[in-house]
């Protein structure tokens, strides 16, 4: 009696394996990555920009393909920076000479910001960029923070301006031109 109800059960999970396998056939499940349609998410704001112009106006319902597409999929490409902006055409002047001035004292020198730009957080709040310092200290500043005693003068999409005592410099999220 106990092995007829074993070959019952094995019988009944056989068959109930057939009809899934069956309805599966019929019905395969699409697993392939989402390829947005241009022409939906181009104006699906109603500003009629394409998606990566204005990033501060993308909506959800155009950022879902990024969220919906597998993380590890083939369509997915390696991020390549943008060309470096060309060299402007330098301007010739005539030398004047000037009077040399007095050599500075080396220890009014302000040192080179120790920081490296390694993230930027822009929306229609506020834009905000995440610096480490050599030390490794990670710190999230906005425009006009203060930072080692240089402050945060602009934040773009892949930079920041410093400024200390009339000295400006640039952090780049990624490197240009070979630098």
């Amino acid at each position: 009696m106990r092995s007829a109800i074993t070959l019952f059960w094995l019988v009944g999970i056989a068959a109930l394996s057939l009809l899934v396998g069956g309805y599966l056939l019929e019905h395969p499940v699409d697993v392939s990555p989402i390829i947005p349609d241009p022409t939906v998410t181009a104006t699906a704001s109603g500003t009629g920009k394409t998606p990566g112009e204005n990033v501060t106006e993308l909506s959800k319902m155009e950022l879902s393909a990024t969220t919906e597409r597998p993380l590890f999929s083939r369509s997915r490409r390696k991020f390549v920076p943008p060309p470096p902006p060309k060299p402007a055409k330098p301007i010739q002047t005539a030398a004047i000479k000037k009077p040399s001035a007095p050599p500075r004292a080396t220890a009014l020198a302000i040192p080179p910001p120790d920081f490296t730009l390694i993230g930027v957080s822009i929306s229609k709040e506020a834009s905000s960029a995440l610096l480490t310092s050599s030390g490794g200290e990670n710190k999230w500043v906005v425009e006009g923070d203060s930072i080692n005693s240089w402050t945060v003068a602009d934040i773009d999409n892949d930079s920041v301006g410093l400024e200390n005592g009339g000295r400006s410099v640039r952090l780049h999220l990624y490197e240009i031109g070979g630098r």
